[in-house]
């Protein structure tokens, strides 16, 4: 029963950090996209005031002036379309400070054959970069190296055509269920 439940717990832990891709995940209202940041907890000094306080905090700045926190991304989430054909898909766009984000995120070495310092270093060989779910790229049939245009929900009701270049593919990434929503990061 203890392995067991030793195991549950494991699952549970892990179902939940991918569920919010870090320990905390904050998302402001009042902004026409979802933008949010992830926030890692040093578990010794969390406290009960503590989301209470990071709530209310903007900046990722701010958000590290926080005893509890050891560290802090900002996140950018746009809806997002795949080129205009007859299947056309939504997915989400994510876009992650490559620097920070792997501080922060919580990404384990089975959610893509590369390690996460390598697909963010992937990201940074190019302004236009973007990874692609594997899924995505199969069906898509494009692989790194490949233009891909996104049709980018930028504000409430302007949609924009971006360019991009695939650099890479995963088959997990932190708040992406399959079943769901497909997310491409940027």
């Amino acid at each position: 029963y203890a392995s067991l439940a030793k195991s549950a717990d494991a699952w549970l832990l892990d179902r939940r950090r991918y569920e919010v891709g870090g320990d905390l995940a904050f998302h402001p209202r009042g902004t026409g996209v979802v933008a949010g940041r992830y926030a890692k907890l040093d578990p010794e000094r969390v406290t009960e005031g503590s989301a209470a306080e990071l709530a209310s905090l903007v900046p990722v700045d701010a958000y590290t002036e926080v005893p509890e926190v050891t560290a802090a991304t900002p996140i950018g989430e746009f809806e997002a379309s795949t080129p205009a054909s007859r299947d056309s898909r939504f997915v989400r766009l994510l876009a992650v400070d490559r620097l920070t984000f792997p501080q922060v995120a919580y990404f384990r070495s089975d959610y893509a054959r590369e390690p996460l310092g390598e697909l963010m270093n992937r990201l940074g060989t190019r302004q236009d970069a973007l990874l692609l779910p594997e899924q995505l790229a199969a069906e898509l049939q494009v692989s790194p190296g490949d233009p891909l245009r996104l049709n980018v929900l930028v504000d409430e009701e302007v949609r924009k055509g971006i360019d991009f270049t695939v650099v890479g593919t995963f088959a997990y990434f932190p708040t992406m269920f399959p079943e769901e929503t497909l997310a491409c990061v940027a």
